[in-house]
């Protein structure tokens, strides 16, 4: 056997090299710290997997902030299929407000750069909605 880091001979029983005091890894402890890294890379796999079935648990029963644009959507082109739009979602407690802001000039016109709805979590109704054409 020899030192990984001189080079040097070693004899079996060794733990460390007489030349350059480093210590021997035995097999023994090699044997060990890859069954350690395979410990870990199942562990990370088995996470990896998880987080995937969770994020295509949430996508698949519609839980986050895509249901609440699509309720702001709904409405908005209801009212006016030109508005054109960029969002934020805040959720307290069982109210979700919605910060919409005009991508360009035409929605900034006829609606004002920035809105915010209110929307009932639970019943996913709005509460408010403050999207009116501006009269001049």
């Amino acid at each position: 056997m020899f030192c990984n880091k001189c080079g040097n001979e070693l004899k079996n029983n060794e733990i460390f090299c007489g030349k350059c005091g480093s210590k021997v890894m035995s097999e023994g402890n090699t044997q060990s710290k890859i069954k350690i890294n395979k410990k870990f890379l199942m562990i990370l796999i088995d996470v990896i997997i998880l987080i995937v079935v969770l994020v295509t648990m949430r996508n698949i029963l519609g839980i986050g902030t895509g249901n609440y644009k699509n309720i702001v959507d709904n409405y908005c082109k209801s009212i006016d299929s030109k508005i054109n739009y960029d969002y934020d979602v805040t959720i307290s407690g069982d109210t979700v407000y919605v910060t919409v802001r005009a991508k360009d000039k035409y929605t900034a016109d006829m609606y004002g750069t920035s809105k915010i709805f209110t929307i009932n979590k639970s019943s996913k109704q709005i509460v408010s909605a403050p999207f009116e054409k501006i009269e001049y």
